[in-house]
């Protein structure tokens, strides 16, 4: 084990599966969004989308993607990637998400991705080491 691995305890392979979950989720979809984002949302199932922001939002998920492969070599240190997206799912549900379900107009095929953001915020919470991000 390293310094920075024995100091921090906590097991750097669980940041590592996370990352590659994340490559997955974010880099692969990100980038097959940009690439053929008519045939990805019909795929998908999802309506046409307004490509500005359909893009804008793809983008950002590759970019992510590109980050956490980059972080495979060095867990410790790109750990706030996951606590980015720990708080971007934090907010989204509460200002998104549940006020469609109260409202009724929750779309049904977009159940598979709050359920993907689901198991994303509690890998997160799992796998980010608290105190290593809180006293740095």
């Amino acid at each position: 084990m390293t310094a920075e691995t024995e100091k921090a305890k906590f097991h750097p392979n669980w940041l590592r599966i996370m990352y590659v979950i994340n490559i997955f989720v974010n880099g692969v979809l990100g980038f097959a969004l940009l690439v053929a984002p008519n045939q990805m949302f019909s795929l998908m199932g999802f309506p046409a989308e307004e490509p500005i922001w359909a893009g804008a939002g793809s983008s950002i998920s590759f970019a992510g993607g590109i980050l956490y492969a980059i972080g495979l070599r060095s867990p410790l240190k790109y750990a706030p990637l996951l606590l980015l997206q720990l708080l971007s799912w934090v907010a989204y549900y509460p200002a998104i998400i549940i006020p469609m379900l109260v409202n009724g107009t929750f779309p049904s095929y977009a159940t598979f991705f709050a359920a993907l953001g689901v198991v994303l915020l509690i890998g997160d919470l799992i796998v980010i080491p608290w105190r290593h991000l809180l006293t740095k």
